[in-house]
């Protein structure tokens, strides 16, 4: 118990063994915090009270339930606990009770598709109760405010609140809880399954419009096998890398890719093994930079350095940067070697790196499971290489990161194993063989042994 009068503390008491260090869990208190942060939001001319709430979530539509009453639907109707959704915390059979709320994966979805609240004879209606509104107690409503702060301000909440709250109060101690849709999966900001283009309606129209745009998900990127006329391999692929570096938006350059043709004399997706038709495509990955960028409102080198380079101690990386500005993720990122083992070595242990959990192992096993094939004896996974080498009358099954000029790091998981090659042979014609001769020929006979 704490009680003071201006800045003096007239009364500090804690009744158990943690003390004055300890973290409280302010449980149903955090919605005041997130009140604060709408005011420092509105302050900072990124939102209004008045803002309607379905404009920032164009992508959880069509909702269930449609009814042009929730196109009203305010940030102060869910600041007041008075929106018109059907949602009572203290009603076991509501809806929208937060004990329904917890047991789904998308909690913004489960709100905005609950359906419009009815007004019996024996309740006041809206227009009938003090100041004009009908209060329920809802956590559904303050808990989709986290979300729409981040699609505002651009930034995380926690990145957010450090920002313009803690760090001025001179409050060092936080710890967040976080809803399970909310690395980007991992965090729930993101699904393998997410389309691409309710990403990128600020792109739109779309040069060769095709309905299966619209169907190109998140997966279809990292496996390389979206139905987008892309192929580095080919000199004359409209998608061809080196046309995409000739222009300025590369995600608009993506987008507007025509789909492919699948001619007699080549396999179609549905008859190709794992049912995708792969492609080397650049363009693909180099788009899912932005979009991550979008689905974390973090940059991606401050989403890399949070989730992944400072829990492994990766403390020197270089980026490349597209012309609009967003990070290049389709190639040219510097980092260490022993860096790169590092990468490796993570995958290599299900996602864990010194006892903690950095990426999921689920998430890890999605990554090197074989989703496309690429060629004879090799696979694609989500932006992995899944190659089983021939080595002395035995099969090596690995997984790896592949780079011009031959930049390879090889995970063996059968033993143990990752090994780091990286070059500087990226003019060298048949670099990538190379490397792989130097592996077959002298690493893996000595990892193997006599």
């Amino acid at each position: 118990m704490i009680v003071a009068r201006g800045e003096r503390v007239l009364y500090e008491q804690y009744f158990d063994t943690l003390g004055a260090e300890a973290l409280r869990n302010t449980r149903s208190a955090t919605k005041t915090v997130t009140g604060i942060l709408v005011g420092a939001a509105v302050d900072r001319a990124l939102l209004r009270a008045e803002s309607r709430v379905l404009p920032f979530f164009k992508d959880r539509l069509p909702l269930a339930n449609p009814d042009p009453r929730k196109e009203q639907i305010t940030v102060e109707d869910f600041l007041t606990m008075s929106s018109l959704l059907e949602c009572d915390d203290e009603n076991q059979f509501s809806r929208g009770n937060e004990e329904r709320m917890y047991l789904v994966e998308d909690w913004v979805k489960f709100t905005l598709d609950l359906p419009i609240r009815g007004f019996p004879d024996w309740q006041p209606k809206p227009e009938q109760s003090p100041h004009g509104r009908a209060w329920s107690y809802c956590t559904a409503g303050p808990t989709t405010l986290g979300e729409l702060l981040e699609r505002a301000t651009g930034q995380r909440v926690p990145d957010f609140a450090q920002a313009v709250l803690f760090k001025p109060l001179g409050i060092e101690t936080v710890k967040w809880q976080y809803q399970p849709l909310g690395a980007a999966v991992d965090r729930a900001l993101l699904r393998a399954e997410s389309r691409v283009l309710p990403f990128f309606k600020d792109r739109l129209p779309l040069a060769n419009p095709d309905p299966r745009k619209e169907q190109i998900t998140v997966e279809d990127f990292l496996t390389m096998s979206s139905l987008l006329e892309c192929d580095d391999e080919n000199q004359f692929s409209r998608g061809n890398e080196e046309r995409m570096y000739l222009v300025e938006d590369w995600v608009k350059f993506t987008l507007d890719l025509p789909i492919r043709g699948f001619p007699d004399w080549q396999p179609k997706p549905e008859q190709s093994p794992h049912g995708r038709a792969w492609s080397y495509c650049t363009a693909g990955p180099t788009t899912l930079g932005e979009l991550l960028e979008r689905a974390t409102g973090q940059r991606v080198p401050d989403f890399a350095q949070a989730v992944l380079f400072k829990p492994l101690g990766i403390e020197t990386v270089k980026w490349q940067y597209q012309p609009l500005g967003a990070a290049m993720t389709g190639g040219g990122l510097q980092l260490r070697s022993r860096d790169l083992l590092k990468l490796g070595q993570l995958y290599l242990n299900g996602g864990r790196w010194q006892g903690r959990q950095v990426i999921s192992e689920s998430w890890v096993h999605r990554s090197v499971s074989p989703h496309a094939n690429a060629r004879e004896d090799t696979d694609y996974g989500y932006l992995w290489w899944l190659q089983t080498f021939h080595v002395s009358g035995r099969n090596i099954p690995t997984y790896g990161m592949y780079g011009t000029g031959g930049n390879k790091v090889y995970v063996l998981p059968g033993q143990g194993v990752v090994v780091v090659v990286t070059t500087t042979n990226f003019r060298v014609s048949g670099a990538g063989a190379l490397t792989d001769r130097l592996f077959t020929s002298l690493i893996v006979p000595a990892v193997l042994g006599p």
